[in-house]
């Protein structure tokens, strides 16, 4: 009840549906190195969280963790990210989104940042016409 009452004495003057960004509660598993940010005010529906894992990040959770976020979605902003539910692995890029269902084991991770391809220097080029430059 004094959710409710809290709820609507801050909808009357607008504060409770702004969540600055200075007032988001951060978190930060020092085991993985996870960054959970709580973006929507306290009560919105639905919830809105922005999540940060560094490349090479394994987080693997029970299906417990799960039990209240069916409906709920991944929204890959920047990216890679591969989502295991249960034995159905997804793999997801930038703007992709994947709906959560029923609760399960879940594991995901943030693959390695790939190392950049070594570059050839004109040096190793077969003749002139192989370099390419543009302006």
């Amino acid at each position: 009840m004094s959710t409710l009452l809290t709820r609507a004495e801050s909808d009357a003057s607008g504060a409770g549906r702004i969540m600055r960004s200075d007032a988001q509660p951060l978190w930060r598993d020092p085991a993985t190195g996870y960054i959970r940010r709580a973006v929507s005010p306290p009560g919105a529906e639905p919830e809105l969280v922005h999540v940060e894992l560094p490349p090479g990040a394994y987080v693997n959770d029970p299906a417990a963790a799960y039990a209240y976020l069916d409906g709920q979605c991944v929204w890959m902003l920047p990216g890679a990210l591969s989502f295991r539910a249960g034995t159905i692995e997804h793999h997801l890029a930038a703007g992709d989104c994947l709906t959560l269902g029923l609760p399960l084991d879940c594991a995901f991770t943030i693959p390695p940042t790939p190392r950049p391809a070594p570059t050839s220097s004109p040096s190793h080029a077969r003749k002139n016409r192989d370099i390419h430059t543009w302006n």
